[in-house]
């Protein structure tokens, strides 16, 4: 029986631009988070030297040392800026699989979201970021949706 809607309905094509917007906000996401990460871990380790990023690296030490006592897990600034390359690399490897439609690419972004709010509970800390991860957490359900991976 045919659908209603049509193979190429309306609906069906939003689905497919959503999705697509997702994946790429997801990709730039992820080449920030391993753009940042990396570049911040270096400078943390002085293989850079640049002074807007030691400006973030003093402002990111403090955060961490301010909240010391109340870390779940003890964090230094240079595995922190890891942290955060680890999530992108993640979130580009589940981008890769999403866009292959396979389920490790969701198993990926799933992942970069535990790991993600697992910040927030390791350092006791409720800031406005947690409406990115609510965000992204919700366009991860959506994307799952509208473009479910093929089982081979």
């Amino acid at each position: 029986m045919m659908n209603i809607l049509g193979n190429n309905s309306i609906i069906e094509k939003i689905g497919t631009s959503l999705g697509w917007l997702i994946i790429l906000s997801f990709f730039l996401f992820g080449v920030v988070r391993v753009g940042v990460g990396g570049a911040l871990f270096l400078q943390a380790e002085s293989f850079l030297a640049l002074q807007p990023l030691q400006e973030v690296v003093h402002e990111t030490q403090a955060f961490i040392d301010k909240r010391k006592s109340d870390q779940l897990v003890g964090f230094t600034t240079p595995v922190y800026f890891l942290y955060i390359f680890a999530m992108g690399l993640i979130l580009l490897l589940g981008v890769l699989g999403v866009i292959k439609r396979q389920s490790y690419g969701f198993y990926c972004l799933f992942t970069y979201l535990i790991m993600h709010a697992l910040l927030f509970i390791n350092f006791q800390e409720i800031n406005p970021k947690l409406t990115g991860l609510a965000a992204a957490t919700a366009a991860w359900v959506v994307l799952y949706y509208v473009r479910k991976p093929t089982r081979r």
